[in-house]
This record gives C-alpha cells, structure tokens and sequence, in this order.
C-alpha cells in the first residue's frame, strides 16, 4: 500500500521558523543580531546540509562516469560519416548518451543545485518582533528597516555570486562560452545556461531588493555565506577523483600500445 506525503502548510512552517527563532532569543539570551545567525546556522544544519551532501556525492560519482563518457564519444566520433554536419550531429548524440547514462546512475545535473538555494524561509514573520526594532548594531540599528547604507544588500549579491561562479577556470570559460566547443556539448549546455541565470539573479539581488528590512538580508547574508563556507568545507573533504588513465602518447612500446580502430 502506498504511503502519501503530506507537506506541511506554508503558515506552519512560518509559525514552526518564528517558534523556533524565538526560542533561540531566550535561550541564548543574544542579540536579535546574533540571533538571526543563530538561526540561520540551525536551519542551516537541519534541513541544507543534508542536500549539500547529497549533491556532493553525486557530483562524486559523476566525476567517475568521465571516462565512459569520454569513451562513448570517441565511438560516436567513430560512427559518423565525415560531412558538413558531422560535429553537430557528433554533439547530439554525445548529449543524448550523456542524459542517459546520468539519468540511468541517477546523477542528473539538475541535482547539482539541490544546495545552492539561501532563501529566507519564514524570516518575513519575524518583523512583529518589537525588540528588532532596537535589536541591529554599528550602521543599522533598526532590523525592522532597510539598511541605511545597503551595505548588507550588496554584500548579499556579492556572497550569492562567489555561491554561483565556478570554482574551475575550465568551468567559468565554459559558463562564458569561451570554450572550443568539445567539452561543454558532453554535458550539454542547460547547465551552463541555468548557471548564467543563477548568476543574473545573484546580481540583481541586491539592488531589487535594498528597501527590504536589514532583519532579511542579515539573515539571508548569513545562510549565504555559511553555503559559501560548507561548499569549500565539503570541496575539501569531499574531492573529486582524478583520472588515472593517462592518455596514450604513440612513444609507449608496441605490446601495450593499444590498438586504433581503423576508419572506413
């Protein structure tokens, strides 16, 4: 018999995010403007961190599918005719395979971005709080209010692109099209174009957003930069494997050099 979901309603969850952020206040006894940290580094800890590490492993794992992928478009190289057409329809069918044997190893670029997200979940209820009012420090004192100098908005799109940029110099010419066009058609070009559009966004944060209280944007600049710092941490504990199979380089000795296939 099969087991239905329930979500839990919008208004719970806010009223769960205000209880808790609450709570946090009068136990701690901090600020309101430690609080918000403090309760962006719970929700942190209970509900992202889980799907960062998910998507660190899959990205893991389809870091070990390289070599096949590479293989399957030497095959396809091999299987074309020569032709006008022969890169793109090389491109195609090398994205087509790409997409299958994702989706068969469940490693979907889609998946990558399960941990990216820093929205401010429930943070708009918190302004009923009468002590933000008098809760924020140095230039903003009031967190109910914009920040006088949007210094906390601008810091926010700053912290969102450095979450977005590649950390590869591969990776960021290849976001830019830089690229000779070999590498970016095995994954295909969706990802390069969500990760521009992800980049537009975090750009244009902070300036659509400068008359919002500080109250949202210190706790959004917090839950971005504790992305920022877990997807360094996990970078680092998690690395991608590297290739071991060195390519051949015609000078090996003709028992182990490996066989070329011949064209038609």
């Amino acid at each position: 018999m099969a087991t239905k979901i329930r979500l839990i309603p919008l208004t719970t969850a806010v009223s769960l995010t205000q209880s808790l952020f609450t709570t946090i206040h009068t136990t701690t006894l901090t600020p309101w403007y430690l609080t918000i940290p403090l309760l962006a580094l719970t929700l942190h800890l209970a509900a992202r961190l889980p799907l960062s590490l998910y998507a660190r492993r899959v990205l893991v794992r389809r870091a070990r599918l390289a070599p096949l992928l590479h293989a399957w478009r030497a095959r396809h190289t091999l299987a074309v005719p020569a032709s006008p057409e022969r890169e793109a329809e090389v491109a195609r069918r090398v994205a087509a395979t790409t997409k299958r044997v994702h989706r068969v190893w469940g490693v979907q670029r889609w998946k990558d971005f399960l941990g990216l997200g820093a929205l401010p979940e429930g943070l708009a209820a918190t302004g009923i709080e009468e002590g933000l009012a008098t809760g924020g420090c140095l230039w903003f004192p009031d967190l109910t209010v914009a920040d006088p100098l949007h210094v906390l908005p601008f810091a926010l799109s700053v912290v969102l692109v450095v979450n977005v940029m590649p950390r590869t110099q591969a990776g960021v010419r290849r976001m830019l099209g830089l690229d000779d066009g070999k590498t970016a058609v095995v994954g295909g070009k969706t990802p390069q174009r969500l990760t521009r559009a992800l980049l537009v966004m975090a750009l244009a944060i902070g300036p659509v957003t400068m008359d919002l209280p500080a109250a949202l944007h210190l706790y959004w600049l917090s839950s971005s930069t504790l992305t920022l710092l877990q997807t360094e941490l996990t970078a680092y504990l998690m690395p991608l494997p590297g290739s071991n199979v060195r390519p051949c380089t015609e000078s090996e000795m003709r028992f182990i050099r490996p066989t070329r296939e011949k064209k038609v």
